[in-house]
């Protein structure tokens, strides 16, 4: 018997020394045991465990023979084995972003979508039943009306492994029970894809439409209208990005018509937009992308009446894209502008450029939507060269329970125009709740405040409505 031991030891041994053990028996753990390798030898040494975790899940660890827990037992263990090591310090965790992570997963009213293919759509479709006091906009004192609105919705995006499709469609119709001329149309559609033709490189296009009405009174329209012109815009863009490490340069093009309803009294304003913008960027870190943009863009007027209005435009904004997770998301910039125009008369115009579109999101329960923008617009004023258009927004969502969200907001708009004396401020405002009854069904309630103020006597108005309806979506 003992000739047979001293036989089978130095066997057991042997193997203990080239073969791996593998442990786990007891506890969640399980080890994988390796030899160390020897001296002068090339061998990787796993020094660092291994795992994949996930909330609420045992960790698994991948253990070397560094580790004293995870030596042999048994004929190969030495003859007092040491304390374990300490487990190794688990690296801080951001709790808001863990309870927002989980809101999102086990949100029970979030809408699935409609699988089509490689396709996923997210239909809607709101109806709404309220009252205004001012349905025309007017100043003075106006009767107010009965008003129902629809709006369809349908947002859609692409779920390939390269490549990207995506487009919107959102459309409006709002009818007056008790008075037919306000009533007003109104149409929302954008197109974007993005073909990747090679890792670092990639071809951009855009394809938008807007329909909507004009106020009576507004600049363009006389008094004298019976009934809401209608204003289309529509256009295309095509850009090139090609990145360079964490450096990009893009280059862009675009081409846009805007197009007004004729109404008697007043003169042609159709015109056409064409437009370049180049922009290059660093990737500071996937959270910050500073940037600095160069713009140029030129206007025809279609009437040849009105060829002294035509001009050109051009621009520098510097700005960054943001990805704070958990945080804050979106983009800012500030820069100057200007348009030169081709007759003598009206002058030229520019100014400061600001635009922002922000989300904050403070607690997993609130969000804060930040708006800003700029635009030099066109105008019909006798003695003015154009509008220099000002806006600023804030809208908070907060959810009291997870079906109940509450929201606010509001904007302001200035519009002052260039050569004359004549100022626009516009301030909108509103209040509103809303209660998911499951995932595809919704009923909500909001009241809206408009007011404008202008320094033409005669021009100010201000509105007020209350609606409720019903918001069915997938």
């Amino acid at each position: 018997m003992g000739a047979v031991a001293c036989a089978v030891l130095p066997a057991v041994h042997a193997f203990g020394q080239e073969a791996p053990v593998l442990r786990g028996t007891q506890g969640p753990e399980s080890s994988l045991v390796l030899p160390p390798p020897a001296v002068g030898s090339s061998r990787l040494k796993l020094t660092k465990p291994v795992s994949v975790t996930r909330i609420g899940a045992t960790r698994p660890t991948l253990r070397t023979l560094e580790d004293p827990a995870a030596r042999p037992v048994g004929l190969l263990a030495p003859a007092a084995a040491p304390a374990a090591l300490p487990s190794p310090a688990l690296e801080p965790v951001d709790s808001d972003a863990v309870r927002r992570r989980r809101l999102e997963e086990a949100d029970p009213y979030e809408p699935l979508g409609v699988r089509a293919g490689a396709f996923l759509l997210r239909p809607t479709i709101e109806v709404d039943l309220g009252y205004d006091d001012n349905p025309g906009r007017q100043p003075g004192k106006v009767e107010g009306a009965a008003f129902t609105t629809v709006a369809p919705a349908l947002d859609f995006t692409s779920d390939w492994t390269r490549h990207e499709l995506r487009g919107s469609i959102r459309g409006e119709f709002t009818r007056y029970l008790d008075a037919e001329d306000p009533n007003r149309p109104k149409l929302d559609a954008l197109l974007s894809s993005r073909v990747d033709a090679s890792r670092d490189r990639a071809i951009e296009t855009e394809l938008r439409l807007s329909l909507d009405t004009e106020r009576i009174g507004d600049d363009g329209v006389p008094e004298t209208a019976t009934e809401r012109p209608l204003t289309t815009s529509y256009g295309t863009t095509l850009g090139l990005v090609q990145r360079f490490g964490r450096a990009s340069v893009s280059v862009r093009g675009s081409v846009d018509r805007d197009a007004y309803e004729e109404v008697k009294g007043t003169v042609d304003r159709n015109y056409q937009t064409y437009g370049v913008a180049v922009r290059g960027s660093y990737e500071v870190s996937p959270a910050v992308q500073p940037y600095i943009q160069l713009g140029t863009d030129w206007r025809r007027y279609e009437a040849d009446a009105e060829e002294d209005r035509n001009s050109q435009g051009a621009s520098v904004t510097v700005g960054a894209v943001l990805d704070l997770t958990g945080a804050l998301k979106g983009e800012a910039s500030i820069g100057y502008g200007g348009r030169r125009y081709q007759g003598q008369d009206p002058a030229d115009i520019s100014g400061v450029l600001a635009n922002a579109s922000l989300v904050w999101t403070p607690t997993p329960l609130t969000t804060v939507t930040l708006t800003a923008g700029t635009s030099f617009d066109e105008t019909t004023e006798p003695g003015a060269s154009g509008t220099i258009t000002r806006t600023a927004g804030v809208a908070v969502a907060h959810a009291l329970r997870r079906n109940l969200v509450a929201t606010g907001s509001v904007s302001y708009e200035m519009q002052t125009y260039d050569g004359i004396e004549r100022e626009e401020d516009t301030v909108d405002a509103g209040l509103g709740i809303e209660y998911r009854l499951s995932r595809t069904t919704a009923v909500r309630g909001r009241y809206a405040f408009e007011k404008l103020a202008s320094t033409i006597p005669g021009e100010d108005y201000t509105a007020n409505s209350v609606m409720v309806g019903l918001r069915l979506q997938r």
